[in-house]
């Protein structure tokens, strides 16, 4: 069946990332850049005091009548072929990290955020936010 052969080569390719505690400590050294450039950005708050775990980076970005909706900038991004989610009923946007993301992707999301606010899609937080 062919949906078990591409779940066979999935697991394939995950063992040879090592070990289930190295694939992890992967994903988090991925994201604690994210989050370190996430930080500095005027335009964006992440919502954890420091990086994930997990390697899910939550953030919020200041929204209004006169700039973009969290779900306009997942769009905007999307068209330049990088994907991350917003949590509408939160107003927070989501990237997330894994053992396939580079450390190009991550500077190409940081660069994609500065083009939004030289553009005035986003503007400056009025107020930091940041949850445990």
């Amino acid at each position: 069946m062919p949906l078990m052969a591409g779940l066979r080569c999935s697991l394939d390719l995950l063992e040879d990332e090592g070990s289930a505690e190295n694939r992890q400590e992967k994903i988090q050294r991925l994201s604690e850049p994210l989050w370190e450039k996430l930080k500095t950005r005027s335009t964006t708050s992440p919502l954890l005091n420091g990086p994930s775990a997990a390697g899910l980076v939550s953030l919020s970005i200041e929204t209004g009548p006169d700039i973009a909706t969290t779900t306009e900038v997942v769009k905007w991004l999307g068209k330049q072929k990088t994907w991350i989610r917003d949590l509408a009923d939160l107003i927070y946007l989501r990237a997330c990290t894994h053992i396939c993301t580079s450390e190009e992707e991550i500077d190409k999301i940081d660069n994609q955020l500065g083009e939004l606010q030289k553009k005035q899609i986003v503007r400056k937080r009025s107020k930091q936010q940041s949850f445990n």
